[in-house]
């Protein structure tokens, strides 16, 4: 299925790359560096954009749809339209940024009469090295791992732009059942009791949702356009508390659009923002800031990724006082859910370090009586783990933490200022 992998491209900087569309259907695919991020917008560097050339005759034969990349950034998944039967299928590729091409092309999937639309990778590769692709097929969704499975569908909507969650249990969608304003963001979870779920409307507002992709296994970001001013504006919904928090607020453009989070680091997102008299360019949000990175090149779906042997830059060195590094949990909480055969539990996990600060980017391990789940904080020193399904004869299960990879973790110091846990263990109850 997949192509042979090359070696990191010399223009791989460790600010990574992002690969986007120039133009729907009559553009083509270009990659470009990511710049360093200068809070100084007019000392910002904006990106050098360099074409991926397909194969001659097959791109001639051609119009070009959305991508997707894999995490490592040496797959390159596609929807391509031919010109003279005007078939909509998905294709694969290997880029070589040296080259500046992309090789290897090979068509994956195609049904006869089927339009296969919206593909995006899964987060890993299984152990064969394979990824799974999820696509929308005739207005539903589909998987791809070798055979075709059709995962959710509905007669009188259409389904699109889905995307795979970090576990790989869950996908998110666009459900667009009476034109244009009715688009929402759902997701479903692909294993028992195959729950569905709709995001909610900020501020119970109308107008029509778009684009989403996850963050980590309950987490994503959208865009939202308002219906009193029809500005897009990008926002993240976290599913194990039911928060949604506004990022962009169209402070230096009209409209924010097409959201896609670095894998490797999901706090950082490319997103495209519409300004009049340059039309889109290419943004950056980080650490709660915008960067522009272009001015008036024409873009479309910019996935952002580091290389293979890329790393991430050095964090920056500690700034508290000897003595209050060592971590400890400072609250647990639990969610649960009721199916016809089955009923789910997920925790969420706040670490804080000596002074009660979030404790970011550590790894937290709970155990069940039969089962591991683990997750990593983020900046807000939270996560939350997958869900675990039950049956509905197990009336409650006992999750206990039982390591945090931070240098130092004092157990002792666990506590939870609601009282439903002592900090180290909590029990989910059969809804």
């Amino acid at each position: 299925m997949m192509a042979a992998l090359l070696a990191p491209s010399s223009h791989a900087a460790d600010n990574g790359l992002v690969v986007y569309l120039s133009a729907y259907l009559s553009g083509d695919y270009y990659y470009a560096p990511v710049p360093d991020l200068l809070p100084n917008e007019s000392q910002q560097e904006h990106i050098q954009p360099i074409q991926l050339s397909l194969p001659r005759d097959f791109r001639r034969s051609v119009e070009l749809g959305n991508h997707d990349i894999s995490a490592d950034g040496q797959i390159i998944v596609f929807a391509a339209r031919t010109k003279r039967r005007q078939d909509w299928d998905i294709y694969t590729g290997t880029p070589d940024y040296d080259q500046a091409e992309i090789t290897n092309v090979q068509r994956i999937i195609h049904e006869s009469g089927v339009r296969e639309e919206d593909p995006r990778f899964d987060w890993t590769r299984d152990s064969s090295g394979l990824h799974r692709v999820v696509y929308k097929c005739d207005g539903d969704i589909c998987i791809y791992d070798g055979a075709i499975t059709k995962v959710v569908a509905e007669a009188d909507c259409e389904l699109w732009a889905p995307s795979f969650n970090s576990e790989g249990t869950a996908v998110s969608y666009v459900r667009r059942c009476d034109g244009r304003d009715s688009d929402r963001i759902w997701y479903a979870y692909l294993n028992a009791p195959y729950d569905r779920e709709e995001v909610p409307r900020p501020g119970n507002a109308g107008g029509p949702d778009r684009f989403s992709h996850f963050l980590d296994s309950d987490s994503l970001v959208y865009s939202h356009i308002m219906p009193d001013t029809g500005a897009a504006a990008l926002w993240r919904y976290d599913g194990s508390s039911g928060s949604l928090t506004q990022l962009t607020f169209n402070t230096n453009t009209n409209s924010d659009d097409d959201a896609y989070p670095d894998k490797s680091n999901p706090g950082r997102i490319a997103y495209i923002g519409w300004q009049e008299g340059t039309g889109y360019n290419l943004f950056i949000y980080e650490n709660q800031q915008s960067y522009k990175l272009s001015n008036g090149v024409p873009m479309l779906a910019p996935a952002i990724f580091r290389p293979a042997g890329s790393t991430e830059p050095p964090p920056e060195p500690p700034t508290e006082p000897p003595g209050t590094s060592a971590v400890h949990v400072g609250d647990l909480d639990v969610a649960t859910g009721a199916g016809k055969r089955h009923w789910w539990s997920r925790v969420t996990v706040a670490l804080h370090d000596g002074d009660e600060n979030p404790a970011a980017g550590v790894t937290v391990a709970l155990n069940t009586d039969s089962d591991s789940v683990s997750c990593v904080t983020d900046e807000a020193g939270r996560c939350t783990t997958k869900r675990l399904n039950q049956n509905n004869s197990v009336a409650s299960v006992e999750y206990t933490v039982v390591s945090v990879s931070a240098p130092e973790y004092n157990a002792a110091a666990n506590h939870d200022p609601d009282g439903d846990s002592d900090g180290t263990s909590i029990t989910a109850h059969q809804p």
